[in-house]
């Protein structure tokens, strides 16, 4: 049980941010006001988004929404944001 639980509290965060989409926060992200070169899609993590701005070393980029074409804007900063208030709000 200790080993289980030490796993899971050390893994809890990557693993939240993982099942977490873009499209799960999509109206509490600001819109883009000019688009990245490099794009997400709302079905991807915020994870995934995470990982891409710190591989890219770009400030922001942005997500689109495939369904509705419109497209968001995301730093590292909007990421933890939405992320602690969506944990708040369970």
């Amino acid at each position: 049980h200790t080993f289980a639980r030490n796993f899971f509290s050390h893994q809890r965060l990557p693993l939240e941010m993982r099942a977490l989409k873009f499209k799960d926060i999509w109206e509490t992200l600001p819109d883009a006001l000019s688009r990245s070169n490099v794009t997400l899609t709302s079905a991807q993590s915020l994870w995934e988004g995470m990982e891409l701005l710190s591989e890219t070393n770009q400030e922001k980029l942005s997500v689109i929404d495939t369904d509705k074409q419109s497209f968001k804007e995301i730093t590292i900063q909007t990421i933890q944001s939405v992320y602690l208030d969506k944990k708040r709000n369970r």
